[in-house]
């Protein structure tokens, strides 16, 4: 069966959906694409161009695409902020939705979204596509062996050099919450799936250092306990700094690049360490990645 959506947000990360994500599902006979909106005529080029919409399929309003096309779902790949408008459209058109991360920006606004997809009885999906990155399925795959022991503790560091205004999207510097709402997600969710079990509990303490150009908080220290016991550490460092050091044990691996939709570098370096004398259990567990520049 072919499902027919409507692709909301063309730009920025919308990019992306257009030119990579959508088209193999396309050329699969899975879905077709039947509008595209964005509140920025130019993005919408990227829909026109990658997914071959007519003009007259390209929308600036977004209650004129969905009245005017029949759909079974529509994806939401626009700032958190918009998320509980375009659900609410969806929802009254009948449709399923599919999002990026997060559900929204609050977390008032995400129980009121789960709370109408429910009474509506639609579905939604939320994507969170890191975790899928080769580099944590083969790190959670040597962790689930067991080869290392019972897993203790996790310790994920992050550093990003995205100081200056609009090197991450011109949004993020404008929000209350970037680094917790745009990036952390992703990490919280590979910490949680790599320690193996629910969160029991959560505690974060946030600041904004005085050289950010960020309005809202920038840096982010978060603990976690799981079902299982282990506990979780998501840290923030000072990205000027420089590269990170990596100390004894387990040699890393490093991998550098470059973004293949958003054109920054990034620089990632894995290692597990066994703890005690008779390496009795992970220890601890150094997933860090560096970014400099980007052209979004």
């Amino acid at each position: 069966m072919t499902y027919r959506m409507i692709q909301v947000g063309t730009g920025g990360r919308g990019r992306s959906w257009c030119q990579g994500i959508l088209p193999p599902n396309i050329d699969d006979g899975l879905i077709e694409v039947v509008a595209a909106v964005d509140t920025n005529p130019e993005a919408l080029a990227n829909a026109r161009d990658f997914l071959g919409l007519p003009p007259e399929k390209c929308y600036t309003d977004l209650h004129r695409a969905f009245a005017g096309n029949d759909a079974d779902f529509c994806s939401v790949v626009v700032p958190p902020a918009f998320h509980e408008e375009v659900v609410d459209a969806a929802l009254a058109h009948d449709m399923h939705v599919l999002s990026e991360k997060p559900i929204a920006d609050t977390l008032a606004a995400s129980c009121r979204i789960a709370e109408k997809v429910r009474r509506a009885g639609r579905k939604m999906g939320v994507t969170m596509s890191h975790r899928f990155a080769q580099s944590k399925r083969t790190l959670r795959e040597a962790l689930r062996s067991g080869g290392c022991g019972a897993i203790d503790y996790l310790v994920m560091r992050f550093t990003c050099d995205m100081r200056e205004h609009g090197d991450w999207g011109a949004f993020r510097y404008e929000m209350e919450d970037p680094l917790l709402i745009e990036g952390a997600v992703h990490h919280l969710d590979i910490l949680a799936d790599m320690g193996g079990a629910d969160c029991r509990t959560i505690y974060a303490q946030t600041w904004n250092p005085p050289w950010s150009a960020y309005q809202g908080d920038s840096q982010a220290l978060v603990t976690m306990q799981l079902e299982n016991g282990a506990r979780l550490l998501r840290g923030s460092e000072d990205e000027r700094r420089g590269p990170q050091r990596l100390g004894p044990g387990v040699p890393a691996r490093r991998v550098r690049g470059r973004h293949p939709h958003h054109g920054s570098r990034w620089d990632r370096a894995i290692r597990p360490r066994r703890q005690g004398p008779g390496g009795g259990g992970v220890g601890w567990l150094n997933v860090s990645r560096q970014y400099r520049g980007t052209s979004r």
